[in-house]
């Protein structure tokens, strides 16, 4: 049984580096943004959030991506392991700005079926760049008051490719390797 938590500000990589800490350690993936969003953009009510997120927390391994700060103490003490996506605000920015562009340009069908609108980006773009300083500030505070698990804090892509690539093959080998950050 393994259970991994990816946490970081919209855009940083939560999507992303699960579904590669995923395919690396062979363990299913579940993304959070569709838990928040359903068709027409309507951000969905916190009773559905709160019944897909403990389908997931009931199984017995897991990757999911996700803040869920409205539970974070739950959420983040059932994680055998934490890996807080950490990247620079320039980079954050980068990032979530080229990623909607993409969708909005290529009309591809995002969280709960809905499509990329030019408001929609730019209030991605708004939102990361208004999180990112809070997230800094709380998840220290949210880690040292862990009960069990590592943590890993990843402040680069070099960083994060190379820390996945060290992972074991499977999720018995996978001890999560020692770049882990014990507190």
């Amino acid at each position: 049984m393994i259970r991994v938590l990816v946490v970081g500000t919209s855009g940083a990589g939560k999507t992303t580096v699960p579904r590669m800490i995923a395919a690396r350690v062979g363990l299913t993936h579940y993304a959070s943004d569709d838990f928040y969003w359903q068709r027409g953009w309507q951000p969905a009510p916190i009773d559905r959030i709160d019944r897909l997120l403990d389908d997931v927390l009931a199984r017995p391994s897991w990757v999911l991506d996700g803040n869920f700060e409205h539970r974070w103490e739950d959420v983040w003490n059932q994680a055998d392991q934490i890996v807080w996506v950490d990247y620079s605000l320039p980079r954050v920015l980068w990032q979530v700005g080229s990623r909607n562009i993409v969708w909005l340009l290529s009309r591809r069908s995002v969280w709960s079926g809905n499509r990329m609108t030019l408001r929609r980006a730019i209030s991605g773009i708004r939102h990361a760049l208004r999180s990112h300083g809070r997230k800094r500030s709380a998840y220290p505070q949210y880690i040292a008051r862990r009960r069990h698990g590592n943590v890993v804090r990843l402040s680069s892509r070099p960083q994060t490719e190379a820390w996945i690539a060290a992972l074991g093959q499977n999720a018995g080998a996978a001890r999560m390797c020692g770049l882990a950050i014990e507190r």
